[in-house]
């Protein structure tokens, strides 16, 4: 008899509870530190916690990946019920959860364990796209050596952007020089955030004006570039009003033939980097 398959991600992948649990999946959270404490991402903190503490005490969020213990520990629970393990991971390019989920995998590999650790290269609904393909493939019978090299192609594939309101979270981060955020934020400028091909963030075009009408136009521009999988999309965002977030999804319902159009809410790792009024679009090229 074949080993089960467990699929398994990192916050990062920002996937809902109700996906998580549709799809099998486990999530193991990384760290957001605010205001002097520690929080487990998506379990004792929310978003809106983060936004308060901005705005009340003008106190930014940093984050911090998964230790390597903690992956060892995450990873047991599975392999010591002798399934086998895929994990997609944060891009290495943005984190070393990528690293240490590895450093931890053959640690227990060479106690006998079956774990694959994969670079998503990006962040947020990528993640998601690539977790949601691999729990379809194991519901399928695929085992997790042949999961792999499925997964692995669609990365490239993967069209991950987003667009921020504000680049001061990013500055915080360390993702971007104090100059080009300040520059940005007195003329107004709201840059695409682009993932290269290595996973890591670059600027991307420059919109001014209303950002409610730059939602729409960032989203033509994407959607104008390329050849796109029309199975789904998903879009996510930070703290944007139902009504806008409606507005979008009209949009694409108008204009395009997407089957699925997917919207998730960032969860407090993105968010301590986008942003509040950040949107991301994500979507798999042909």
């Amino acid at each position: 008899m074949s080993k089960s398959v467990v699929i398994t991600t990192d916050s990062a992948a920002e996937l809902t509870p109700e996906i998580a649990k549709e799809y099998d999946i486990d999530v193991i959270p990384l760290h957001v530190f605010l205001d002097g404490k520690d929080y487990l991402d998506g379990q004792d903190i929310t978003v809106d916690d983060i936004f308060s503490a901005y705005e009340n005490k003008k106190v930014l969020p940093t984050t911090s990946a998964v230790a390597v213990a903690e992956f060892v520990d995450f990873f047991k629970k599975h392999t010591d019920k002798g399934a086998s393990i895929v994990h997609i991971s944060f891009s290495s390019g943005l984190s070393s959860c990528y690293q240490n989920a590895n450093i931890a995998a053959q640690e227990l590999r060479e106690q006998g364990a079956e774990i694959h650790i994969i670079d998503s290269r990006s962040l947020s609904q990528a993640i998601a796209y690539l977790v949601i393909e691999a729990a379809k493939l194991r519901d399928n019978g695929v085992s997790a050596q042949k999961i792999v090299p499925q997964i692995e192609a669609m990365i490239p594939k993967l069209d991950m952007t987003f667009v921020i309101e504000s680049l001061d979270f990013l500055k915080k981060g360390g993702r971007c020089s104090a100059l080009t955020a300040f520059g940005a934020n007195i003329l107004g400028i709201r840059p695409r955030i682009d993932m290269d091909s290595e996973g890591k963030m670059g600027i991307g075009k420059k919109y001014r004006g209303k950002i409610e009408n730059i939602y729409i136009q960032y989203l033509d521009d994407r959607l104008s570039h390329g050849d796109f999988d029309m199975e789904r999309v998903f879009i996510s965002h930070v703290g944007l009003p139902q009504e806008q977030v409606d507005l979008i999804v009209k949009h694409l319902k108008k204009t395009t033939k997407f089957k699925e159009i997917i919207v998730g809410t960032c969860n407090c790792v993105v968010s301590s980097h986008g942003g509040k009024g950040a949107m991301a679009i994500c979507l798999l090229r042909n």
